[in-house]
């Protein structure tokens, strides 16, 4: 690692980010002999309550001598991966000092055998491998692709789905990839055009990047922290200890995942106790329309389309739905009205923030029953799939457009056809119709 510092503080600190960067650390994992990996995997094994390992413990527990242990620690030790009590206060007379290995390069050993343990992981789904990443590695990737999150706030879940859904739109890819410096877009384009995992090895040659200095090293590890932290390529281990770069499906070919298929509805009886009050026989298709009318007005907040219902939303959609009441909708029933209109093109994800003055007028035209999609908007804006995730009207389905034309307008919540207020004239017509008499 090169060191363009010059004050000791500064010194400790390039070290102590390069010590606890996993692409660092892979690399001196692959140098360490078989006598060194046991030792730091022992310690690593260690509880956190047990009494730290001295020499002769380590070499009982690893089955060797203790001369040979003694002696890879004391490699362990100049490599600054090893440390003993003692540094820093005298120990008593007669006292063995104990091995430690520091929490820090702990994590980054267990990282390494969890990686080893999953194997080829090229063939599976991008939402797998982003729950292989800790909070502050995806909090990191989401700012990388555009997300605003307050750190410690936004729920992993939710993080992760708005990554998804951005992750899915190709032109954001694309502006992802050129936002990378030289030699990492240098480096995904040896990845990508590949639809195999290609060895880390070639890819370095391929790349111009394969010396042995310290400036070829560094250089390939910042090009690999950049693509691997925007997910773009990720790093696995072969059974044989060979290391290998792949890009996921998700990324090498966004926006051409297979649209999710409902389950077919299970009819099951109730006893005569337990029977439901009775509900209008279209109230699903309703409560579809009142939902589209809700989230259809621009001074709403945003709806995530896969994140838990807000409260705003509960609390706004409760009173007035067949299946809502005191009590609240049941539960998951918004995110079943969500899902439902998703699967019938009734709502899309739109790719602004709000939904816009045409959009929200046709969403609420539609909701009453008065109008259709693409009356009184722009039409290239129907139907955009982008990255804020903005449950928009898009087309109405055939089950829900025969509720509709069913009568004037859509029934109360009690029952019965709602009436439209026949408006008169507007004043100015009447001020002029005065002025001609």
């Amino acid at each position: 690692m090169p060191l363009y510092v010059e004050s000791k503080s500064e010194v400790v600190g390039a070290l102590y980010r390069a010590m606890t960067d996993p692409r660092t650390m892979r690399d001196v994992w692959e140098r360490l002999d078989p006598a060194e990996r046991a030792m730091v995997e022992a310690l690593t094994d260690a509880s956190d309550a047990a009494l730290a390992p001295t020499v002769d413990d380590m070499a009982a527990r690893l089955e060797v001598a203790a001369t040979e242990a003694r002696e890879a620690a004391l490699r362990l030790y100049r490599a600054g991966i090893l440390f003993r009590e003692g540094d820093d206060e005298p120990l008593p007379i007669g006292a063995m000092p104990r091995l430690l290995l520091p929490r820090e390069l702990a994590l980054q050993v267990r990282r390494i055998q969890d990686e080893m343990a999953a194997g080829n992981l090229a063939q599976s789904p991008l939402r797998v491998l982003l729950e292989l990443l800790d909070d502050a590695e995806l909090e990191a990737a989401a700012k990388t692709w555009g997300l605003r999150t307050v750190p410690g706030v936004a729920r992993r879940r939710d993080l992760a789905a708005r990554l998804l859904r951005m992750i899915n739109d190709p032109s954001r890819v694309e502006r992802v990839v050129r936002g990378r410096g030289r030699d990492a877009v240098a480096v995904w384009k040896i990845v990508s055009a590949a639809r195999e995992p290609v060895a880390l090895a070639d890819v370095a040659a391929g790349a111009g990047l394969d010396g042995s200095d310290t400036v070829a090293i560094a250089r390939l590890r910042a090009a690999l922290a950049e693509l691997e932290g925007a997910l773009l390529v990720w790093h696995a281990y072969r059974s044989d200890g060979t290391r290998w770069l792949f890009v996921p499906v998700e990324i090498r070919s966004p926006g051409e995942g297979q649209a999710s298929v409902l389950p077919d509805l299970v009819t099951i009886e109730l006893e005569p106790d337990l029977s439901p009050p009775w509900r209008h026989p279209d109230a699903v298709a309703w409560d579809l329309l009142t939902l589209l009318r809700i989230v259809s007005n621009p001074q709403t907040p945003v709806w995530e389309a896969a994140e838990t219902p807000p409260r705003w939303l509960q609390r706004a959609a409760a009173p007035r739905l067949w299946f809502g009441g005191k009590d609240g909708t049941p539960a998951g029933y918004l995110e079943l009205l969500q899902a439902l209109a998703l699967a019938e093109g009734i709502l899309a994800i739109g790719r602004r923030r709000r939904l816009g003055s045409g959009l929200a007028r046709d969403a609420t035209q539609i909701a009453d029953g008065t109008g259709r999609p693409g009356d009184g908007s722009d039409p290239a804006t129907m139907g955009d799939v982008g990255e804020s995730g903005v449950a928009s009207c898009r087309t109405l389905s055939e089950t829900a457009r025969t509720v509709v034309h069913r009568g004037n307008g859509a029934p109360g919540r009690r029952g019965g056809r709602g009436r439209r207020r026949r408006r008169g004239p507007r004043r100015g017509a009447q001020r002029r119709d005065r002025t001609r008499a």
